[in-house]
């Protein structure tokens, strides 16, 4: 149901007294890490907008690299890891266009 305001003020009022119930019977267990948010293809894909653009080639540059650093890295918390895999998924959109 959908209502509409006449104020801001009025807006504020009637969401403070809202009440929203709904059911958690069918609901899948939480995902925690970002493997398994890949494993059950939970994410949002980045808009192409987004993405940062690809200056240079990539692969020229890493063979004629002295030095290859590569790590992997996890945080504990859910917002550190959208977070890092927002910005995986970035640098994987770079390397393959």
């Amino acid at each position: 149901m959908a209502q509409i305001a006449e104020t801001q003020r009025f807006a504020n009022i009637a969401a403070k007294r809202a009440v929203i119930d709904y059911s958690t019977e069918n609901l899948d267990a939480p995902i925690l890490s970002i493997e398994e948010a890949v494993k059950r293809c939970s994410y949002f894909e980045t808009p192409p907008f987004l993405l940062p653009q690809k200056i240079g080639d990539f692969s020229k540059g890493m063979a004629e690299a002295d030095q290859k650093i590569s790590s992997e890295v996890h945080f504990v918390h859910q917002f550190g890891l959208w977070i890092n895999y927002f910005n995986v998924k970035q640098a994987e959109y770079v390397l393959e266009h």
